[in-house]
Protein backbone atom coordinates (compact mmCIF):
# COMPACT_ATOMS: atom_id res chain seq x y z
CA UNK A 1 0.00 0.00 0.00
CA UNK A 2 1.25 3.23 -0.89
CA UNK A 3 0.33 6.17 1.15
CA UNK A 4 -0.01 9.95 0.22
CA UNK A 5 2.95 10.05 -2.46
CA UNK A 6 4.74 13.19 -3.45
CA UNK A 7 8.20 13.19 -5.63
CA UNK A 8 7.38 16.18 -7.76
CA UNK A 9 9.82 18.93 -7.51
CA UNK A 10 7.82 22.56 -7.65
CA UNK A 11 4.56 21.58 -6.68
CA UNK A 12 2.23 24.54 -4.73
CA UNK A 13 3.54 26.94 -7.68
CA UNK A 14 6.91 25.84 -7.61
CA UNK A 15 7.85 27.03 -4.01
CA UNK A 16 8.13 23.61 -2.77
CA UNK A 17 10.93 20.34 -3.25
CA UNK A 18 11.05 17.22 -1.71
CA UNK A 19 13.78 17.32 1.31
CA UNK A 20 15.11 14.99 1.59
CA UNK A 21 15.24 14.64 -2.13
CA UNK A 22 13.65 11.05 -3.44
CA UNK A 23 16.44 10.04 -5.92
CA UNK A 24 14.99 6.26 -6.92
CA UNK A 25 10.76 7.00 -7.00
CA UNK A 26 10.67 3.79 -9.15
CA UNK A 27 11.83 1.46 -6.44
CA UNK A 28 8.71 3.15 -4.24
CA UNK A 29 5.87 2.41 -6.60
CA UNK A 30 7.20 -0.86 -7.70
CA UNK A 31 4.11 -3.42 -7.43
CA UNK A 32 1.47 -1.41 -5.81
CA UNK A 33 -1.61 -2.67 -5.40
CA UNK A 34 -3.08 0.00 -2.93
CA UNK A 35 -3.11 3.53 -2.51
CA UNK A 36 -4.49 5.47 0.43
CA UNK A 37 -5.20 9.34 -0.06
CA UNK A 38 -5.67 11.45 3.49
CA UNK A 39 -6.62 14.68 1.75
CA UNK A 40 -6.37 17.01 -1.01
CA UNK A 41 -3.61 19.34 -0.50
CA UNK A 42 -0.85 18.13 -3.48
CA UNK A 43 1.95 17.00 -1.40
CA UNK A 44 -0.07 13.97 -0.58
CA UNK A 45 -1.36 12.57 -4.32
CA UNK A 46 1.38 13.26 -6.49
CA UNK A 47 -0.50 13.19 -9.74
CA UNK A 48 2.92 12.34 -11.55
CA UNK A 49 3.22 9.27 -9.16
CA UNK A 50 0.10 8.20 -9.56
CA UNK A 51 0.19 8.10 -13.28
CA UNK A 52 2.55 5.57 -13.65
CA UNK A 53 0.55 3.56 -11.15
CA UNK A 54 -1.80 0.32 -12.95
CA UNK A 55 -5.08 1.36 -13.76
CA UNK A 56 -6.11 -1.75 -11.52
CA UNK A 57 -4.81 0.01 -8.37
CA UNK A 58 -7.23 0.14 -5.65
CA UNK A 59 -7.46 3.66 -4.27
CA UNK A 60 -9.16 4.34 -0.60
CA UNK A 61 -10.20 8.07 0.02
CA UNK A 62 -11.78 9.76 3.06
CA UNK A 63 -15.09 10.83 2.41
CA UNK A 64 -14.89 14.63 3.46
CA UNK A 65 -15.44 17.63 1.62
CA UNK A 66 -13.28 18.42 -0.58
CA UNK A 67 -11.73 15.36 -1.67
CA UNK A 68 -14.53 14.38 -3.94
CA UNK A 69 -12.16 16.62 -6.17
CA UNK A 70 -9.80 13.93 -6.01
CA UNK A 71 -11.92 11.35 -7.11
CA UNK A 72 -12.94 13.18 -10.30
CA UNK A 73 -9.57 13.86 -11.19
CA UNK A 74 -8.16 10.27 -11.06
CA UNK A 75 -11.63 9.35 -12.79
CA UNK A 76 -10.30 11.15 -15.76
CA UNK A 77 -6.75 9.59 -15.76
CA UNK A 78 -8.63 6.55 -16.16
CA UNK A 79 -8.78 4.99 -12.62
CA UNK A 80 -12.31 2.95 -11.77
CA UNK A 81 -11.35 1.49 -8.39
CA UNK A 82 -11.99 4.22 -5.85
CA UNK A 83 -13.86 3.87 -2.67
CA UNK A 84 -14.93 7.27 -1.13
CA UNK A 85 -14.13 5.81 3.11
CA UNK A 86 -16.79 7.09 5.63
CA UNK A 87 -14.26 8.25 8.94
CA UNK A 88 -14.11 5.53 11.71
CA UNK A 89 -15.20 2.59 10.09
CA UNK A 90 -12.92 0.37 9.42
CA UNK A 91 -13.45 -1.49 5.91
CA UNK A 92 -11.79 -4.83 4.24
CA UNK A 93 -9.55 -4.06 1.53
CA UNK A 94 -7.76 -6.91 1.22
CA UNK A 95 -7.98 -10.35 2.48
CA UNK A 96 -7.40 -10.31 6.22
CA UNK A 97 -6.63 -6.49 6.09
CA UNK A 98 -8.64 -3.49 6.98
CA UNK A 99 -8.18 0.31 6.78
CA UNK A 100 -9.93 2.86 8.87
CA UNK A 101 -9.93 6.48 8.47
CA UNK A 102 -8.86 8.88 10.95
CA UNK A 103 -11.07 11.86 11.36
CA UNK A 104 -9.58 14.99 11.73
CA UNK A 105 -8.23 16.15 14.91
CA UNK A 106 -7.02 19.29 14.50
CA UNK A 107 -10.10 21.33 13.49
CA UNK A 108 -8.67 24.66 14.39
CA UNK A 109 -5.13 23.88 14.28
CA UNK A 110 -3.25 25.55 17.37
CA UNK A 111 -5.61 28.46 17.99
CA UNK A 112 -6.69 26.46 20.87
CA UNK A 113 -9.26 28.89 22.44
CA UNK A 114 -11.23 27.87 19.46
CA UNK A 115 -11.85 24.17 21.24
CA UNK A 116 -14.45 24.26 24.01
CA UNK A 117 -17.26 26.30 24.22
CA UNK A 118 -19.55 27.49 21.63
CA UNK A 119 -17.78 25.35 19.03
CA UNK A 120 -20.66 24.67 16.95
CA UNK A 121 -20.90 28.05 16.10
CA UNK A 122 -17.21 28.35 14.52
CA UNK A 123 -16.61 27.38 11.21
CA UNK A 124 -14.42 24.28 11.01
CA UNK A 125 -11.78 24.29 8.05
CA UNK A 126 -9.93 20.77 8.58
CA UNK A 127 -9.58 18.94 5.71
CA UNK A 128 -6.77 16.36 7.35
CA UNK A 129 -7.49 12.92 7.85
CA UNK A 130 -5.47 9.82 9.00
CA UNK A 131 -5.91 6.00 8.78
CA UNK A 132 -5.42 2.56 10.52
CA UNK A 133 -3.85 -0.31 8.72
CA UNK A 134 -4.81 -3.34 10.84
CA UNK A 135 -4.31 -7.28 9.76
CA UNK A 136 -4.72 -8.98 12.94
CA UNK A 137 -1.75 -9.47 13.93
CA UNK A 138 -0.23 -5.95 13.60
CA UNK A 139 -1.58 -2.58 13.33
CA UNK A 140 -0.18 0.56 12.26
CA UNK A 141 -1.76 4.36 12.22
CA UNK A 142 -0.37 6.56 9.81
CA UNK A 143 -1.67 10.08 11.22
CA UNK A 144 -0.16 12.44 8.01
CA UNK A 145 -1.11 15.70 8.60
CA UNK A 146 -3.77 14.87 11.17
CA UNK A 147 -2.29 16.37 14.17
CA UNK A 148 -3.56 15.18 17.59
CA UNK A 149 -4.98 19.00 19.20
CA UNK A 150 -8.35 17.52 20.32
CA UNK A 151 -8.17 13.32 19.91
CA UNK A 152 -11.79 13.34 20.97
CA UNK A 153 -12.92 14.32 17.43
CA UNK A 154 -11.17 10.90 16.38
CA UNK A 155 -14.47 9.00 17.90
CA UNK A 156 -14.43 5.67 17.81
CA UNK A 157 -11.35 5.69 15.97
CA UNK A 158 -9.33 6.74 19.14
CA UNK A 159 -9.84 3.62 21.06
CA UNK A 160 -8.67 1.54 17.51
CA UNK A 161 -5.44 3.73 17.55
CA UNK A 162 -4.72 2.36 20.91
CA UNK A 163 -1.74 -0.19 21.55
CA UNK A 164 -0.92 0.08 17.93
CA UNK A 165 2.47 -1.34 16.53
CA UNK A 166 3.68 1.58 15.12
CA UNK A 167 2.42 5.33 14.89
CA UNK A 168 3.86 7.99 12.61
CA UNK A 169 2.74 11.36 13.54
CA UNK A 170 3.63 14.94 11.91
CA UNK A 171 6.46 16.68 13.98
CA UNK A 172 6.00 19.93 13.00
CA UNK A 173 4.36 23.06 11.40
CA UNK A 174 6.23 24.40 9.49
CA UNK A 175 4.44 23.58 6.46
CA UNK A 176 2.26 26.88 7.63
CA UNK A 177 3.16 30.02 6.08
CA UNK A 178 2.69 31.72 9.95
CA UNK A 179 4.86 32.94 10.65
CA UNK A 180 7.61 32.56 7.68
CA UNK A 181 6.05 34.27 5.19
CA UNK A 182 5.07 37.21 7.34
CA UNK A 183 7.00 41.19 7.80
CA UNK A 184 8.62 40.35 11.49
CA UNK A 185 12.20 39.92 12.12
CA UNK A 186 13.98 36.90 11.89
CA UNK A 187 14.23 36.37 15.71
CA UNK A 188 10.53 37.28 16.12
CA UNK A 189 9.67 34.52 13.46
CA UNK A 190 11.69 31.86 15.82
CA UNK A 191 10.27 32.95 18.60
CA UNK A 192 6.57 32.58 17.54
CA UNK A 193 7.54 29.35 15.72
CA UNK A 194 9.18 28.00 18.57
CA UNK A 195 6.17 28.78 20.69
CA UNK A 196 3.80 26.76 18.11
CA UNK A 197 6.28 23.84 18.25
CA UNK A 198 6.01 23.78 22.25
CA UNK A 199 2.35 23.50 22.07
CA UNK A 200 2.35 20.90 19.10
CA UNK A 201 4.82 18.66 21.58
CA UNK A 202 2.77 19.19 24.18
CA UNK A 203 -0.35 17.73 22.27
CA UNK A 204 1.30 15.15 20.49
CA UNK A 205 3.12 13.29 23.68
CA UNK A 206 -0.51 13.60 25.63
CA UNK A 207 -2.18 11.82 22.72
CA UNK A 208 1.27 9.38 22.48
CA UNK A 209 0.40 8.49 26.31
CA UNK A 210 -3.06 7.96 25.61
CA UNK A 211 -2.58 5.78 22.75
CA UNK A 212 0.62 3.73 23.80
CA UNK A 213 1.84 2.91 20.40
CA UNK A 214 4.69 0.21 20.78
CA UNK A 215 7.05 2.11 18.44
CA UNK A 216 6.18 5.83 17.06
CA UNK A 217 7.87 7.60 14.39
CA UNK A 218 7.95 11.33 13.27
CA UNK A 219 7.34 11.79 9.64
CA UNK A 220 5.00 13.67 7.01
CA UNK A 221 6.68 17.16 7.92
CA UNK A 222 9.30 16.87 5.01
CA UNK A 223 9.83 19.63 2.40
CA UNK A 224 11.80 22.18 1.45
CA UNK A 225 11.10 26.40 0.13
CA UNK A 226 11.79 27.31 -2.83
CA UNK A 227 11.54 30.73 -4.25
CA UNK A 228 12.41 33.82 -2.23
CA UNK A 229 11.62 32.14 1.14
CA UNK A 230 14.36 30.38 1.17
CA UNK A 231 16.61 31.52 2.86
CA UNK A 232 14.28 32.71 5.99
CA UNK A 233 13.14 28.84 6.59
CA UNK A 234 16.64 28.23 7.13
CA UNK A 235 16.20 30.16 10.62
CA UNK A 236 14.41 26.97 11.76
CA UNK A 237 17.36 24.54 10.66
CA UNK A 238 19.22 24.86 14.71
CA UNK A 239 15.55 23.94 16.18
CA UNK A 240 15.38 20.53 17.26
CA UNK A 241 11.92 19.82 15.96
CA UNK A 242 13.25 21.17 12.32
CA UNK A 243 13.90 17.68 11.23
CA UNK A 244 12.73 13.96 12.21
CA UNK A 245 16.05 12.93 13.36
CA UNK A 246 16.35 15.32 16.17
CA UNK A 247 12.72 15.17 16.91
CA UNK A 248 13.03 11.35 17.15
CA UNK A 249 15.65 11.63 19.59
CA UNK A 250 14.24 14.45 21.85
CA UNK A 251 11.05 12.46 22.03
CA UNK A 252 13.20 9.32 23.46
CA UNK A 253 15.13 11.35 25.25
CA UNK A 254 12.85 13.79 26.63
CA UNK A 255 9.73 11.35 27.26
CA UNK A 256 11.04 7.98 27.66
CA UNK A 257 9.20 7.42 24.11
CA UNK A 258 10.23 4.99 21.82
CA UNK A 259 10.91 6.28 18.90
CA UNK A 260 12.43 5.91 14.86
CA UNK A 261 12.74 7.51 12.07
CA UNK A 262 13.00 6.51 8.14
CA UNK A 263 14.75 8.10 5.28
CA UNK A 264 14.16 6.99 1.49
CA UNK A 265 15.28 3.74 1.09
CA UNK A 266 14.90 2.36 4.87
CA UNK A 267 13.09 -0.32 5.23
CA UNK A 268 11.41 -1.68 8.81
CA UNK A 269 9.47 -4.73 9.57
CA UNK A 270 7.19 -5.06 12.00
CA UNK A 271 5.28 -8.48 13.11
CA UNK A 272 3.67 -9.68 16.03
CA UNK A 273 7.49 -10.25 17.88
CA UNK A 274 8.26 -6.96 17.36
CA UNK A 275 10.06 -4.72 14.69
CA UNK A 276 13.37 -4.79 13.35
CA UNK A 277 15.22 -2.99 10.37
CA UNK A 278 15.90 -4.88 7.31
CA UNK A 279 18.15 -1.21 5.84
CA UNK A 280 19.09 1.81 7.91
CA UNK A 281 21.01 4.55 6.28
CA UNK A 282 23.06 7.21 8.71
CA UNK A 283 22.98 10.10 6.30
CA UNK A 284 20.99 13.21 6.49
CA UNK A 285 21.35 15.82 3.80
CA UNK A 286 21.94 19.47 4.92
CA UNK A 287 19.33 21.56 4.28
CA UNK A 288 20.70 24.85 3.54
CA UNK A 289 22.93 23.28 0.96
CA UNK A 290 20.07 21.64 -0.58
CA UNK A 291 18.01 24.90 -0.65
CA UNK A 292 20.49 27.04 -1.77
CA UNK A 293 21.57 24.65 -4.75
CA UNK A 294 17.65 25.09 -5.56
CA UNK A 295 17.32 28.91 -4.73
CA UNK A 296 15.23 31.47 -6.78
CA UNK A 297 15.26 34.94 -5.68
CA UNK A 298 11.82 36.10 -7.09
CA UNK A 299 8.55 34.19 -6.68
CA UNK A 300 8.55 31.11 -9.77
CA UNK A 301 3.96 32.37 -10.22
CA UNK A 302 6.06 35.06 -12.12
CA UNK A 303 6.75 32.90 -14.88
CA UNK A 304 3.47 30.67 -14.19
CA UNK A 305 1.42 33.59 -14.88
CA UNK A 306 1.21 36.66 -17.19
CA UNK A 307 0.32 40.33 -16.16
CA UNK A 308 -3.14 41.34 -16.51
CA UNK A 309 -3.86 43.65 -19.88
CA UNK A 310 -4.19 47.27 -17.06
CA UNK A 311 -4.96 47.86 -13.58
CA UNK A 312 -8.30 48.46 -14.66
CA UNK A 313 -9.29 44.47 -14.93
CA UNK A 314 -7.82 43.29 -11.89
CA UNK A 315 -9.69 46.10 -10.23
CA UNK A 316 -13.27 45.32 -11.99
CA UNK A 317 -12.05 41.35 -11.55
CA UNK A 318 -11.78 42.17 -7.81
CA UNK A 319 -15.28 44.29 -7.34
CA UNK A 320 -16.85 40.87 -9.03
CA UNK A 321 -14.62 38.20 -6.85
CA UNK A 322 -15.29 40.46 -3.56
CA UNK A 323 -19.49 40.20 -4.00
CA UNK A 324 -19.21 36.60 -4.73
CA UNK A 325 -17.13 36.44 -1.59
CA UNK A 326 -19.99 38.37 0.65
CA UNK A 327 -22.52 36.37 -0.49
CA UNK A 328 -20.84 33.39 0.36
CA UNK A 329 -19.57 34.81 3.68
CA UNK A 330 -23.69 35.14 4.49
CA UNK A 331 -24.45 31.75 3.06
CA UNK A 332 -21.94 30.06 5.88
CA UNK A 333 -22.46 32.72 8.27
CA UNK A 334 -18.88 34.76 8.47
CA UNK A 335 -18.85 37.64 10.01
CA UNK A 336 -15.42 39.62 10.42
CA UNK A 337 -14.84 43.73 10.49
CA UNK A 338 -11.20 43.70 9.32
CA UNK A 339 -10.43 45.12 5.90
CA UNK A 340 -8.26 43.09 3.16
CA UNK A 341 -5.61 45.01 1.37
CA UNK A 342 -4.00 43.40 -1.99
CA UNK A 343 -0.43 45.16 -2.56
CA UNK A 344 0.27 44.71 -6.02
CA UNK A 345 4.16 44.38 -6.09
CA UNK A 346 4.51 44.75 -10.08
CA UNK A 347 2.19 47.39 -10.16
CA UNK A 348 3.84 50.48 -8.53
CA UNK A 349 2.54 49.53 -5.29
CA UNK A 350 -1.10 49.95 -6.32
CA UNK A 351 -3.47 48.14 -3.91
CA UNK A 352 -6.52 47.15 -3.64
CA UNK A 353 -8.96 47.51 -0.16
CA UNK A 354 -12.03 44.79 0.86
CA UNK A 355 -13.58 45.97 3.70
CA UNK A 356 -15.63 43.51 5.45
CA UNK A 357 -17.63 45.03 7.50
CA UNK A 358 -19.01 47.06 5.06
CA UNK A 359 -18.97 44.57 2.27
CA UNK A 360 -17.10 46.78 -0.76
CA UNK A 361 -14.16 47.73 -2.36
CA UNK A 362 -12.31 50.89 -1.32
CA UNK A 363 -9.62 53.04 -2.77
CA UNK A 364 -8.10 54.16 0.43
CA UNK A 365 -8.19 52.31 4.05
CA UNK A 366 -9.64 53.11 7.03
CA UNK A 367 -8.04 54.53 10.07
CA UNK A 368 -7.81 52.66 13.03
CA UNK A 369 -9.26 48.97 11.10
CA UNK A 370 -7.59 45.97 11.66
CA UNK A 371 -5.96 45.16 8.81
CA UNK A 372 -4.69 42.23 6.68
CA UNK A 373 -2.17 43.02 4.03
CA UNK A 374 -1.61 40.38 1.13
CA UNK A 375 1.67 41.22 -1.23
CA UNK A 376 1.66 39.63 -4.23
CA UNK A 377 2.19 40.01 -7.97
CA UNK A 378 -0.74 40.80 -10.32
CA UNK A 379 -0.37 37.91 -12.64
CA UNK A 380 -0.88 35.51 -9.62
CA UNK A 381 -3.46 37.39 -7.88
CA UNK A 382 -5.71 37.63 -11.16
CA UNK A 383 -4.95 33.79 -11.52
CA UNK A 384 -6.38 33.64 -7.85
CA UNK A 385 -9.57 35.45 -8.79
CA UNK A 386 -10.18 33.60 -12.03
CA UNK A 387 -9.64 30.03 -10.08
CA UNK A 388 -6.67 29.32 -12.00
CA UNK A 389 -5.01 28.82 -8.66
CA UNK A 390 -6.38 28.17 -5.43
CA UNK A 391 -5.77 30.62 -1.83
CA UNK A 392 -5.13 27.39 0.03
CA UNK A 393 -2.59 26.69 -2.47
CA UNK A 394 -1.13 30.07 -2.81
CA UNK A 395 -1.11 29.79 1.46
CA UNK A 396 0.93 26.72 0.89
CA UNK A 397 3.24 28.48 -1.61
CA UNK A 398 5.10 30.40 0.27
CA UNK A 399 5.33 32.91 -2.48
CA UNK A 400 2.72 35.34 -0.81
CA UNK A 401 4.23 37.96 1.82
CA UNK A 402 1.71 39.40 4.54
CA UNK A 403 1.45 41.81 7.11
CA UNK A 404 -1.01 42.18 9.70
CA UNK A 405 -2.24 44.99 12.67
CA UNK A 406 -2.78 43.84 14.94
CA UNK A 407 -1.43 40.75 15.05
CA UNK A 408 -4.33 38.65 15.34
CA UNK A 409 -6.01 35.38 14.09
CA UNK A 410 -9.40 35.76 12.81
CA UNK A 411 -10.36 32.47 11.51
CA UNK A 412 -13.28 34.05 9.40
CA UNK A 413 -11.09 36.29 7.68
CA UNK A 414 -8.98 33.21 6.72
CA UNK A 415 -11.80 31.56 5.96
CA UNK A 416 -13.70 33.77 3.86
CA UNK A 417 -10.43 34.19 1.64
CA UNK A 418 -11.14 30.56 -0.06
CA UNK A 419 -14.49 32.52 -1.50
CA UNK A 420 -12.47 35.16 -2.73
CA UNK A 421 -12.56 34.61 -6.99
CA UNK A 422 -14.89 34.65 -9.25
CA UNK A 423 -18.36 33.10 -9.37
CA UNK A 424 -18.28 29.92 -11.28
CA UNK A 425 -20.13 30.13 -14.63
CA UNK A 426 -23.57 28.60 -14.78
CA UNK A 427 -22.33 26.51 -17.72
CA UNK A 428 -19.58 25.14 -16.16
CA UNK A 429 -19.53 21.42 -15.29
Amino acid sequence: MLCDPWFTRGIFEGGWDNYPPVTEPEKIIKDVTHLFISHIHEDHWDLNVIRSLSRNVDIFIPDLYPNHLIKNQLQKEGFRRITMLMTGKPAVVSNGVTLEVIPPMNSYAQEFPLYGANEEQRPVFSIDAGCIIDDGEVKIVLLSDNSPYNPSSAGRSLKRMKNADLLAFPYNGAAADFPLCYEFPIQEIVKIANERERRREKATVKFLELVTPKLAMPYSSDFAVLGPMAEKHCCFENEFWFNKKSVATHYKEQHEISTTYLLEGDVICIDKNGYRYESKRTDFPQLREFLFDNYHESPLTKTLYSSPSSYDVIENKSRDAAVNMFLLMEKYGFETDWLLTIELSDLDERRIIIDFRDKCVKETKDIDRKMLTCIVDSGYFEALLDRRSHWNNAHSSFQLRWKREPNEYDIFLYGALNFFHLPIKKDAT
